[in-house]
């Protein structure tokens, strides 16, 4: 009797195995061959920030410590924008000339410094700026000239 129930759940086991078999082969041939064109085709350059370095295939540049990475639209020139803690600074690098933007109006400066550098690469210039408080000056200068001498 034992030998009897075992080999009904060994053929109960045989058939759920095939079946599945079976929905899996057929449900295979409704992934699509192709890739679909809306991924084939992913806009704009690739960009990776890893290990404080900001790379983005026609430059790459040293990240300050603690500040944040904004990077460009994919359909506009590359350029990406450092935002220091507190978001009283900006550093802006772009293949193209840029206009500066305004650091946030959270920052308590009244006034704000602009310099402006550019760094001729074998295949690009690019274009450095940074906007901070005048106040603090030297210490955002010091930075912003670190970022510049990092672009390759």
């Amino acid at each position: 009797m034992r030998r009897k129930t075992l080999t009904r759940h060994n053929f109960l086991l045989c058939f759920f195995t095939s079946l599945c078999l079976c929905v899996l082969s057929f449900a295979s041939g409704c992934v699509p061959a192709t890739v679909p064109p809306h991924l084939a085709n992913t806009p704009g350059a690739p960009v990776v920030v890893a290990d404080r370095l900001y790379d983005a295939g026609a430059f790459r540049a040293e990240v300050p410590d603690g500040w944040r990475v904004i990077t460009s639209p994919a359909d506009e020139a590359t350029f990406v924008l450092f935002v220091s803690p507190g978001n009283c600074a900006l550093i802006v690098l772009s293949v193209a000339p840029v206009e500066m933007p305004s650091p946030s109006s959270e920052c308590d400066a009244t006034a704000f410094a602009t310099e402006r550098r550019e760094q001729a690469l074998e295949r690009v210039t690019v274009y450095a700026g940074m906007n901070a408080p005048t106040a603090a000056r030297a210490a955002w200068l010091a930075t912003f000239e670190r970022v510049v001498s990092s672009i390759q």
